[in-house]
């Protein structure tokens, strides 16, 4: 079954969102934004406190609650970002666009 909060979410965290649109966490913000995205949109930079206009969290403790996080950073920083989210923010979707893993 398809969770409610990754098909039609109410707030969204790129997680590694960048000014570079050549990067995936880049990429997919730009996509985001200029699908005109009516949800609340949050990003996870720790060099950045705005990305692409967006306010930037430099630490994900920080955020508000979230439904969905799409999580562009290298693998072994997913998990203890996923443990937090679930636990701290709620978030009950995850869409994970990383290297590392040992595929």
């Amino acid at each position: 079954m398809i969770n409610e909060k990754l098909i039609n979410p109410f707030s969204i965290v790129v997680v590694g969102g960048s000014e570079d649109l050549f990067k995936p966490g880049g990429k997919i913000l730009k996509n985001i934004i200029d699908g005109n995205y009516a949800g609340k949109l949050y990003v996870v930079n720790p060099g950045h406190d705005k990305v692409q206009g967006i306010r930037s969290y430099r630490d994900p403790a920080l955020l508000p609650q979230v439904d969905l996080a799409i999580i562009a950073i290298r693998a072994e920083y997913c998990l203890p970002l996923v443990k937090l989210l679930l636990t701290e923010k709620n978030t009950r979707a995850f869409i994970i666009l990383s290297a590392g893993f040992s595929e």
